[in-house]
């Protein structure tokens, strides 16, 4: 009977610490990227990252690769209009590109953080975690979201185990 219990008891914290899932605020580390802009959905993001990469190869750039590729996310502001992905890797501040890849600072002051461990197309389902964390926090969304992909080489991971962190640019909600 006590090893009947100390299983259950065993198998109630393991739910309990996977369950725990954290959205954390941050200061916001500036850093440069470069960056292509595609329109469409995001189910076409691993054709888009194969252009990016062949216009990086054109322009025989040499950006920082470990862990530093990303999709930036922004929603269409009118009815009908397609949302708009940049996808990104950092660069050196001094690094000139050429279009149509484009270099800008990311720069924003308070981010919210969250590691989802999962099939890509999953992710999706983190913001089911992460907007009520933020509403619960007392922040609203500032900017665009951050998908950045965390294993440098995907073919190496099983889908179940992929890491993306999701960064959003956050700001104090008005009362």
């Amino acid at each position: 009977m006590k090893k009947i219990v100390f299983f259950l008891i065993l198998i109630l914290l393991v739910f309990m610490v996977q369950g725990e899932e954290k959205v954390e605020i941050k200061e916001g580390e500036p850093f440069w990227y470069m960056y292509m802009e595609f329109q469409g959905s995001s189910s076409q993001t691993p054709e888009k990252i194969r252009l990016f990469f062949q216009e990086v190869g054109k322009q025989k750039l040499q950006p920082q690769f470990r862990g530093h590729l990303f999709g930036l996310y922004y929603q269409g502001r009118s009815q009908g209009e397609e949302p708009r992905l940049d996808i990104g890797i950092k660069i050196s501040r001094d690094t000139s590109v050429k279009l149509p890849l484009k270099k800008v600072e990311y720069n924003y002051k308070k981010i919210a953080v969250y590691i989802h461990i999962g099939p890509y197309e999953l992710v999706g389902n983190a913001f089911n975690v992460i907007f009520p964390a933020l509403e619960e926090k007392g922040f609203a969304v500032n900017g665009p979201i951050m998908n950045r992909w965390l294993d440098d080489d995907p073919d190496q991971v099983k889908p179940e185990n992929y890491r993306t962190e999701i960064i959003i640019p956050v700001k104090k909600r008005s009362k």
